[in-house]
């Protein structure tokens, strides 16, 4: 039943930010060439190769455009995305990486990515993202398609001086294709750039260190002091708002508490010091000023058992606030619950701790 509801909960939180929007400066590109500036919502990649949601301002109301109304659309310094239409799939919005003798395009749907490259003068082609699946001695293996190989070669034919970057390139992946073409047009355009859109390679990190209470639901009902930090790594290519929440916190249990014992004897066997290392997928709700995270994952917990170190494996589910305070410095307020590995008293401690924790979010 527990898990039930845990389940419910998360599915609510799922619906609830899929819902929300996430306005930013921008603007359209009519299909007689006119731009109209306003407000563009980014709100996952999915969406933006689908439709545009634009505004003209915060009281506007938006309107919807599909990639037969308009020419393009973009996002002031940020995506740059242009009407497409593909053969057997219809029209698009693809994503513009790169801009020059061979440009790069993007977009992503529910079978996952797609990369399509175009040769000035040349028609636009969709780089194959399978590999070959061959058998050697009754053995199948994966390699890497020769059609994506071939493809490369010959539109970079021009410049062999880029043939070695092709063998890196075992599936199609947004860093080392912008690499190749970028390394292409340079090497056949001397007097001209290239324009590279893509701005969202370097990953961000930011780190929270944090204090606060945590309480464990029970017979028992102890409550102790956590302290620690955590880490989120920024994952743009997997959707700008997500990232790996990791870190560590530490709750002491002092000398007179002797709650933490086997189940099967009355002898004490943890240690004082509780260590948690959460290892969550976290998502960091756009906004301004204030910016919500919710986070799930599986949360390691550290214990030395009659002498001997001993990890345990729980679910751990986790949120917050993040409070604008200057530039990338937020207060950060949040809490999380999630099973415990102990027992209490010679019975199963099975049921669950909550954490009261604030902090700051600053980023490195």
């Amino acid at each position: 039943m527990k898990k039930v509801i845990f389940f419910i909960v998360l599915l609510a939180c799922s619906n609830l930010l899929s819902a929300q929007d996430d306005f930013r400066p921008g603007y359209i590109i009519s299909l007689s060439g006119d731009t109209t500036y306003g407000e563009i919502d980014s709100r996952g990649d999915i969406k933006l190769a689908t439709y545009c949601i634009f505004r003209n301002g915060m009281n506007s109301e938006s309107v919807v455009f599909k990639p037969e109304d308009i020419s393009g659309y973009g996002i002031t310094e940020g995506k740059v995305y242009i009407s497409q239409s593909l053969p057997g799939k219809g029209p698009r919005f693809l994503e513009y990486l790169v801009n020059g003798k061979l440009s790069l395009y993007y977009y992503r749907e529910g079978k996952g990515d797609h990369y399509l490259i175009k040769k000035e003068g040349d028609t636009i082609r969709e780089l194959p993202a399978k590999k070959d699946l061959i058998e050697i001695d009754g053995i199948k293996y994966h390699r890497t398609s020769k059609e994506l190989i071939y493809l490369l070669a010959v539109m970079t034919q021009e410049a062999p001086q880029v043939r070695d970057k092709i063998k890196y390139i075992d599936v199609p992946k947004q860093k080392p294709l912008i690499d190749l073409v970028v390394s292409y047009h340079n090497a056949v355009c001397t007097d001209e750039k290239c324009i590279v859109y893509s701005k969202s390679q370097k990953t961000k990190l930011y780190i929270q260190p944090v204090a606060g209470i945590l309480h464990y639901i029970g017979n028992t009902g102890e409550t102790l002091f956590e302290y620690g930090a955590y880490i989120n790594y920024w994952l743009p290519l997997v959707n700008e708002r997500i990232y790996i929440k990791t870190g560590f916190t530490i709750s002491s249990i002092g000398e007179n508490q002797d709650f933490f014992y086997s189940y099967k004897s009355t002898e004490k066997i943890y240690s004082e010091n509780i260590i948690k290392l959460p290892v969550q997928i976290m998502y960091l709700s756009p906004g301004g000023s204030i910016r919500p995270e919710f986070s799930a994952g599986p949360c390691v917990y550290l214990l030395k058992e009659y002498g001997r170190t001993k990890p345990y494996f729980r679910l751990l589910f986790s949120g917050g606030l993040n409070i604008k305070l200057k530039d990338e410095i937020y207060l950060f307020t949040g809490a999380n619950i999630g099973r415990t590995p102990f027992y209490t008293n010679n019975t199963y401690f099975g049921s669950y701790s909550f954490s009261v924790l604030a902090g700051l979010t600053i980023k490195l």
